[in-house]
């Protein structure tokens, strides 16, 4: 029988073979905490699963969900978590040393039901040219990101407020949302953690119909759960 884990680490993909490995490795080289991590390839046609089996192997678990969405995805991996702790990672972010440990830290110094953030800091990826970073620019400054890929928690805390959404995006949103209504606690690592990618296929940027629908199936929710 293996050894239980720490932190169980579910990152969702979509024709990500640019950047996944990338993330990967930053949740791998993670120290101070024992982690799985769940790739969860979300119908990808460009050359992830090969990329993540040959760089990865048995380091990784790779899952697949047929159903489109990143909630889908980050649902699917939820399901196969077996790690007392839950983190996120978006496949072009990356994590810095020491995060899931400081994350964890933080989150045994509070109440049962507490949801752990840090802060992050945008780069642009790499492959970028001027005229691309003048039109898709970073935030100058670090902020705090409430959800993806600086998220942690217990996994009995994130199934207390339940699955993911189901909506094309902004499913953290709609979740987070959720969360508060059970006034569940969210406390801040005030430190950089994550590097949040910026490239020309950025969901947050190009999904703004998605945002509003999953604004409206937290109203919806609220609703329903009010009568």
């Amino acid at each position: 029988m293996s050894s239980p884990v720490d932190v169980s680490v579910v990152i969702p993909v979509l024709n990500g073979e640019a950047f996944v490995t990338e993330a990967i490795d930053s949740a791998l080289q993670q120290h101070g905490v024992s982690l799985e991590v769940i790739v969860v390839d979300n119908n990808s046609t460009d050359h992830t699963r090969e990329i993540v089996t040959q760089r990865c192997g048995s380091r990784v678990r790779l899952a697949t969900e047929s159903k489109p969405g990143a909630a889908a995805a980050r649902n699917a991996g939820c399901l196969l978590a077996t790690g007392t702790y839950l983190a996120f990672l978006d496949a072009d972010d990356i994590w810095q040393a020491g995060k899931l440990e400081k994350q964890v830290s933080a989150c045994n110094a509070e109440p049962e039901g507490t949801i752990v953030s840090c802060l992050c800091q945008e780069f642009h990826s790499p492959e970028m040219d001027a005229d691309e970073r003048l039109r898709v620019p970073c935030r100058p400054d670090a902020y705090s990101l409430p959800g993806g890929s600086t998220y942690l928690s217990r996994r009995e805390t994130f199934w207390k407020v339940g699955a993911f959404p189901d909506v094309p995006c902004g499913e953290f949103i709609a979740w987070y949302g959720l969360a508060q209504d059970l006034r569940l606690r969210t406390v801040l690592v005030p430190e950089v953690l994550v590097r949040r990618r910026i490239h020309s296929g950025n969901s947050t940027r190009s999904q703004s119909a998605g945002y509003t629908l999953a604004v409206r199936t937290l109203f919806e929710r609220r609703r329903a759960s009010n009568r």
